[in-house]
């Protein structure tokens, strides 16, 4: 397993990686959250506590407290989840 951290990613205690795992300049990884073979592209915003297995999340994206983003996840750039949202396999969100 790898994980690739971009300039300028802050990570909080706690957080747990699994598997390959690539997080973008700029972002912010909450304190507790767990990343499960994931990829997020530069400036995504994860607050406390989130858990996401095989997801790939766009540029600027924030990700809520306590949310929940199941395997094939693709959140498009600019995207928000709000807090405690528990997303299911292969779900979409993209912004129009």
């Amino acid at each position: 397993a790898s994980v690739l951290i971009g300039d300028g990613a802050v990570i909080e205690d706690g957080v747990e990686v699994v598997g390959n795992v690539v997080i973008g300049p700029g972002c912010h990884i909450g304190c507790g959250v767990l990343l499960d073979e994931c990829i997020l592209w530069d400036q995504v915003q994860i607050s406390e506590k989130a858990r996401l297995q095989g997801c790939i999340l766009g540029t600027g994206c924030q990700v809520g407290s306590h949310s929940q983003l199941g395997e094939g996840i693709v959140i498009g750039a600019g995207c928000q989840v709000d807090p405690g949202q528990c997303l299911g396999q292969a779900d979409k969100i993209i912004q129009v």
